[in-house]
């Protein structure tokens, strides 16, 4: 039996390059678990056999599953079976149209926080053997209740480790034998992320430790 239907998952992280370049980081499927609020289950194996097609020909990111151009917020530019779902990494546009820009701004602000995926289901049961994945979206309401969390802007979390090293935070200040470097003062930040309450991406985290080994 198949089945058109959307699934609405999981978080991400929002990620500023630089002023024009935004990516978004995240599960934008779980594998296992409890049902989700629509009674399903996806199987780690769902994707295994038509991810490569989604990706080849069309890695399309809308918003709320409108397949309108105007709709069409990013794509999806490296997608990863693991063992906690299907993880991507998307790029957004940065088309000056108004709507673009909101969901850019909204982005940035946390406010917007879940992908949704949209294609065939197979079904066994509860359980999603395989999707033909057609499209990933962006949402606002997630039907998977333990699938929410704060996301903090990359730059946001900069700017918490610029005040700490304003502020004389002992953790954050460079070896006084290299005070002029700025790869010291590369390695403080990364310490005070990695010291501070921030619930960073685990893929994040790992890259600034190696940082602070360098």
């Amino acid at each position: 039996m198949q089945k058109e239907k959307y699934k609405f998952y999981t978080q991400f992280d929002v990620k500023a390059l630089d002023d024009d370049v935004l990516e978004i980081t995240g599960l934008a499927s779980t594998f296992g678990g409890n049902p989700d609020r629509q009674g399903d289950i996806i199987s780690p194996k769902a994707f295994d056999a038509t991810i490569s097609d989604y990706m080849s020909k069309n890695p399309i990111v809308l918003c709320d599953h409108e397949s309108k151009c105007e709709y069409a917020i990013g794509r999806v530019i490296k997608a990863e079976i693991t063992t906690r779902g299907l993880e991507i990494v998307v790029r957004i546009s940065n088309a000056k149209d108004s709507h673009t820009q909101s969901i850019r701004t909204k982005l940035r602000e946390g406010i917007l926080c879940t992908f949704s995926i949209g294609g065939w289901f197979y079904y066994d049961g509860n359980m999603i053997k395989q999707v033909d994945l057609f499209e990933i979206s962006i949402v606002a309401v997630p039907a998977n209740a333990d699938a929410t969390f704060a996301v903090k802007s990359f730059d946001g979390l900069l700017d918490d480790a610029r005040l700490k090293l304003k502020a004389g935070n002992s953790q954050m200040q460079p070896n006084p034998q290299d005070s002029g470097s700025m790869q010291s003062k590369v390695k403080n930040m990364a310490s005070c992320l990695l010291d501070g309450d921030y619930g960073l991406n685990p893929s994040i985290a790992a890259g600034l430790k190696k940082l602070i080994k360098e």
